[in-house]
């Protein structure tokens, strides 16, 4: 396929987050040279700003399944993995049966994409820390004990 067709999504979930390395920018920057990288043409960007990852319940991860559904898209891809979800149950249930269905891969600009069963394990250790870590820091903050800088 000679015209391979990408989307990036690309999220944060706080503001503090936007400007300690997150930044929607720079993930927006890595995914559209790996897109290059990797000979596909960049569609449609599509941006959640402070918006969690804890459910897809998101403006603009809405907007691109709706997109997906009606346009010639290869690729989706993200500049890690928890950006599109930090939860493993929606992520099996939910994105990877999307895809599927579609026809449409899922990438990472900044971890492995090779299809290998050691792979795909990585890939969900990487969600299921991704969930821990969205659970701990809402554990914190429900304490009162959140970590300022």
């Amino acid at each position: 396929n000679l015209n391979k067709k990408a989307v990036i999504y690309a999220r944060t979930a706080t503001m503090v987050q936007a400007k300690c390395g997150y930044s929607i920018d720079c993930q927006i920057k890595e995914c559209k040279k790996f897109a290059v990288d990797n000979g596909y043409t960049v569609t449609e960007v599509f941006v959640d700003a402070d918006e969690s990852g804890s459910n897809l319940e998101r403006p603009a991860y809405k907007e691109m399944t709706k997109y997906c559904e009606t346009h010639d898209v290869d690729v989706v891809i993200v500049w890690k993995l928890d950006r599109l979800t930090r939860n493993l149950r929606d992520y099996y249930t939910k994105i990877v049966p999307f895809l599927e269905k579609h026809g449409i891969k899922l990438w990472s600009a900044t971890e492995s994409n090779e299809e290998t069963v050691e792979a795909e394990l990585m890939r969900n250790i990487g969600i299921v820390f991704a969930e821990y870590e969205r659970k701990l820091i809402g554990k914190r903050i429900s304490m009162g004990l959140t970590i300022t800088k």
